[in-house]
C-alpha cells in the first residue's frame, strides 16, 4: 500500500466528495462512477469527476457504490483505444494505484482523511522550515494518522514510524498513549493491527511492551505479530504464556502457539510440542508442531521427532521429516538412519530419501548397514543405487 504523501505527489487531482452514480460499460470490465466534488484538496476541476475503474473480470466488484463518501487521488484516464471506444466523449480519471488511490468510509471517518490529506498539501505547499520544524511537522503528522479512526490512517502512519529517526529515544507519553490506544483497538482489520506491531517492533519501542502483552481480542495472525515484536523489543514470549492459548478452540491460535512455544527453547517445551504433534485433534495443528521442532533445541528435539516420525499421520511425518533436515547434523542423520528400519515400508523409504538428501557421503557406515542389513530388497537397492533418474 503506498503512503499517503507517496499518492499525493503522484497524483493530479485530489478531492474529497460523494459518488452520485455508477455506470457500467464493455461488458462489465468498464465502470464509470461520477463524483460530486465537496472539495478539491489538490488541482483544479469544475462539476461532477467521471473515474474510471478498470475490471479483469465482468464479475470483480465495483470499487465505489451510489452514495459513498470518498477521498480520491486521481490522475488523468489513459486513453486508450478500447477506453475511447467504449466510453462517451469527456475528460476522464482513474484512481492513482488502482484502489488504493480511493479512501471511502463514514462520513466522519472521511472528513478526518480529508483534514490530514489537507494538511499534507499545506505542508508540502508551506514555505521550507528549519529542519527541527520540519520534523517535528512530520512527526505530528504521522502520529495523527495513527490516532484515527479510518483503518487507512492507523496503517499509513503506522508505516511512517520507521521515517522517524531515534523514536525510541525521544518517544513522548502522548505519542506513547497514541500508539497504545491503537494497539488495544479491536475494530481494526488484522492486517492493520499486524502492521502497527511490526513498526514498533522495528522501531525498537520497548515502552510499548505492556501494552503488546495486553492485545485484546487477538487472532493468531495479530499474536503472532506481537510475538515476534516482544521478541524484537528483548522481551519475547515466556512458555508459560502460551500454555493458555494451546487450550484455545481456534485451531489457528493453537498453531502459532506451537510456533512460538518452539522458538522459546525453554525446557519441558519440546515434550509438550511433541504430545501436540501427536494428541491435536486438527491435523494443521498436528503438522505445525511437528514443522515447529525444527526451530527447538536440537538435543531435545531430534529424539522427540524421531518418535514423532513412526506414529504420525503422513502430513506430521512430512514435516517431521522437514524439521530433521532444518535440524541437520550428525543426530539427526542417525536418527533417520533407525527409522530406515522402523515402520511401514513406505515410512522408511521417506526415512531413506531423507537421509540420502541430507548431505551423508555415500560411504558412510549408516548407509553401508541399510546396504548390507535391511530385510526389504527395495531399501537396500535405494540405499546403494539411489532412485533412478528420469531422463528429460
Amino acid at each position: 500500500m503506498p503512503s499517503l504523501p507517496a499518492l499525493l505527489a503522484r497524483s493530479r487531482l485530489v478531492l474529497v466528495g460523494t459518488v452520485t452514480s455508477v455506470e457500467s460499460y464493455e461488458a462489465g470490465l468498464l465502470a464509470v462512477a461520477r463524483v460530486r466534488p465537496d472539495e478539491v484538496l489538490k488541482g483544479s476541476h469544475e462539476g461532477e469527476v467521471a473515474v474510471v475503474e478498470r475490471h479483469d473480470l465482468p464479475s470483480a466488484p465495483d470499487l465505489f457504490q451510489s452514495g459513498d463518501r470518498v477521498v480520491l487521488f486521481l490522475e488523468p484516464g489513459r486513453r486508450s483505444s478500447s477506453l475511447l471506444r467504449a466510453l462517451p466523449e469527456g475528460r476522464y480519471f482513474e484512481p492513482t494505484d488502482g484502489r488504493h488511490g480511493a479512501i471511502s468510509g463514514s462520513a466522519p471517518e472521511v472528513s478526518e482523511v480529508a483534514d490530514i490529506v489537507r494538511r499534507l498539501v499545506a505542508a508540502s505547499r508551506a514555505p521550507e522550515p528549519d529542519s527541527v520544524r520540519r520534523r517535528a511537522q512530520e512527526r505530528a503528522l504521522v502520529f495523527a494518522r495513527i490516532g484515527a479512526r479510518h483503518p487507512a490512517l492507523v496503517a499509513d502512519g503506522a508505516a511512517a514510524l520507521g521515517e522517524l529517526s531515534e523514536l525510541a529515544a525521544t518517544l513522548e507519553p502522548a505519542e506513547q498513549r497514541t500508539l497504545a490506544a491503537a494497539l488495544a483497538r479491536t475494530d481494526l482489520p488484522a492486517w492493520v493491527r499486524v502492521r502497527l506491531l511490526e513498526s514498533i517492533g522495528d522501531a525498537g519501542l520497548v515502552a510499548l511492551v505492556p501494552a503488546i502483552r495486553a492485545l485484546p481480542d487477538p487472532d493468531a495472525q495479530v499474536l503472532e505479530a506481537s510475538w515476534e515484536a516482544l521478541r524484537r523489543l528483548g522481551e519475547p514470549p515466556r512458555s508459560r504464556e502460551l500454555q493458555g492459548r494451546l487450550a484455545s478452540a481456534d485451531p489457528t491460535i493453537r498453531e502459532a502457539a506451537v510456533r512460538a512455544l518452539a522458538l522459546t527453547r525453554e525446557p519441558g517445551t519440546v515434550r509438550q510440542i511433541e504430545r501436540v504433534a501427536l494428541e491435536d485433534r486438527e491435523q494443521a495443528v498436528r503438522t505445525a508442531a511437528a514443522e515447529a521442532l525444527g526451530k527447538a533445541d536440537a538435543r531435545e528435539a531430534v529424539p522427540a521427532l524421531e518418535r514423532i516420525f513412526p506414529r504420525a499421520d503422513w502430513p506430521a511425518r512430512q514435516a517431521a521429516g522437514r524439521a530433521l533436515l532444518a535440524l541437520g547434523g550428525r543426530s539427526a542423520q542417525e536418527a533417520l538412519g533407525r527409522l530406515v528400519f522402523r515402520g511401514e515400508r513406505e515410512a522408511e523409504i521417506y526415512a531413506l530419501t531423507l537421509l540420502l538428501v541430507s548431505g551423508i557421503a555415500h560411504d558412510d557406515p549408516l548407509l553401508e548397514r541399510i546396504r548390507t542389513t535391511h530385510p526389504d530388497e527395495r531399501v537396500r537397492h535405494v540405499a546403494s543405487e539411489g532412485f533412478p533418474r528420469h531422463e528429460h
